[in-house]
């Protein structure tokens, strides 16, 4: 853990204290080598616009200032760039990280618990296929009495 007289690093935090305010910014260990998910992966096209938007979202939160967040977010943005993600996605979800207010992202949401169980597996992409045969054959599943009894609802696929 780095620190000095005014300012420490926990995490993926760095705190410091300018003019007697606590000031917060992104930070990320020397060792760290950003590497995220290739663009040109198999996964699903809303997965990897997720992993860009959802970092940028992160950061925004981190970030106490807004000079901070554009400082760090465009270092972030070059990484993802390295990675194959078009510009144009990826300034998208910076304009949408930057106006969204950060004391909505720090407040604290109360997300209803889905009652459904989730189908977990490793991804493949012949998924999708499987993903149908489960919906387009529900109710011929739930007429087995042991699985209706585990399922009162379809998985979250």
């Amino acid at each position: 853990m780095e620190h000095s007289s005014n300012q420490i690093c926990f995490l993926d935090v760095m705190v410091t204290i300018h003019d007697d305010n606590i000031v917060t910014s992104v930070y990320s260990k020397p060792t760290d080598r950003h590497t995220f998910m290739h663009f040109k992966s198999f996964h699903p096209i809303h997965i990897k616009h997720s992993i860009a938007y959802i970092q940028l979202i992160r950061y925004r939160r981190i970030c106490s200032r807004r000079d901070i967040f554009i400082e760090k977010a465009a270092e972030l943005v070059d990484f993802f760039l390295y990675r194959g993600y078009p510009y144009k996605l990826l300034s998208y979800y910076f304009s949408r990280a930057l106006s969204t207010p950060r004391t909505r992202l720090l407040s604290y949401s109360n997300t209803p618990t889905p009652d459904r169980i989730p189908l977990v597996t490793n991804f493949h992409p012949s998924l999708k296929s499987l993903l149908s045969n489960v919906r387009r054959s529900w109710k011929i599943l739930q007429c087995d009495p042991s699985i209706a009894e585990l399922f009162e609802s379809p998985p979250l696929l």
